[in-house]
């Protein structure tokens, strides 16, 4: 396809047609439940692209496991896991601290 395709529900027909270069996902914060229909929907979508944007105006403000489906579907290699992300970035600051005085943050 050479002409932009608006709809996510339009892109993910074309899917079996052809392989998108580029998608732009704008309010990708919708992406944080893996389990719902449009994000089932569109990661592979994303994942087949050569370039994937994500646009969001919404602030991820108090819970960062809902971003790393997007984080996911960006760099599966770097995001791997979602385990680790959670112990490592979810865990409000009860990470692991060296010992003694002026303990340092090992997260």
């Amino acid at each position: 396809l050479r002409a932009p395709v608006r709809s996510a529900g339009v892109a993910v027909g074309h899917r079996q047609q052809a392989r998108f270069r580029v998608v732009v996902a704008d309010e990708c914060h919708y992406l944080k439940n893996a389990g719902a229909q449009r994000t089932k929907e569109l990661l592979p979508l994303l994942a087949e692209a050569t370039r994937a944007i994500l646009l969001s105006g919404t602030p991820a403000l108090s819970r960062p496991r809902e971003l790393w489906t997007q984080l996911n579907v960006l760099n599966g290699r770097a995001w791997s896991d979602m385990s680790s992300f959670i112990r490592r970035y979810c865990t409000g600051g009860r990470g692991r601290k060296t010992s003694g005085p002026g303990k340092k943050w090992q997260g």
